[in-house]
């Protein structure tokens, strides 16, 4: 089962390093990969720095000019179009710090958990509070023996914070104390026979 938890830690890291090859293509940015040759990156390069097209949006050059000035509807296509790029670029970022950056944590800490590492010997001191519900139930899942959330919080040193108990500011109502002045006819009674 722990085969399992590799594959999944190794399809989530291509995930995110996919999703920022995406996004820097959004923003304009062409990442070189190890297989781009030299000819395949001058291709790429003149294809960007042509006129007529820059990732998908239309370059108005001097010939698309109407006296001097850009048409109105054309602006507003190109601004329309850097928008979507835009908002599409926030969507793959969310996706990929939001989503898959604590998923793929929980998973390598479940994996150190499941292969008898230490804590402090994955994550430096001072990082931020894992989620134990999510290492726990991948623990549980691709892991010989099941877990609870106290469990992995002792390995990963989560100390649950101590509650001070505050008093009630409220006291309870009990009977007071009966005044052996003010005995009843009962008390005399056990007290005279010793009951």
């Amino acid at each position: 089962m722990l085969s399992y938890l590799r594959v999944k830690i190794a399809g989530l890291t291509a995930e995110a390093k996919r999703i920022r090859i995406e996004e820097q293509k959004l923003l304009g940015k062409k990442r070189r990969s190890p297989e781009d040759t030299p000819e395949k990156v001058k291709a790429t390069i003149a294809a960007f720095t042509s006129k007529e097209e820059h990732f998908g949006v239309p370059v108005i050059g001097p010939k698309k000019r109407v006296g001097g000035r850009i048409p109105w509807a054309v602006r507003n296509q190109n601004q329309a179009l850097a928008d979507d790029l835009m908002e599409e670029y926030m969507s793959l970022r969310k996706h990929r710090t939001r989503e898959i950056r604590p998923e793929a944590r929980a998973a390598h800490l479940a994996y150190g958990f499941i292969r008898d590492m230490e804590y402090r010997r994955m994550e430096k001191e001072g990082s931020k509070a894992p989620n134990v519900g999510e290492i726990r139930r991948l623990i549980n899942k691709y892991g010989p023996v099941k877990v609870n959330d106290d469990g992995v919080k002792k390995w990963c040193g989560i100390e649950e914070p101590e509650v001070e108990r505050i008093p009630d500011p409220v006291p309870k109502v009990t009977e007071p104390a009966p005044d052996p002045e003010k005995r009843g006819i009962i008390d005399k009674v056990r007290d005279v026979f010793g009951i």
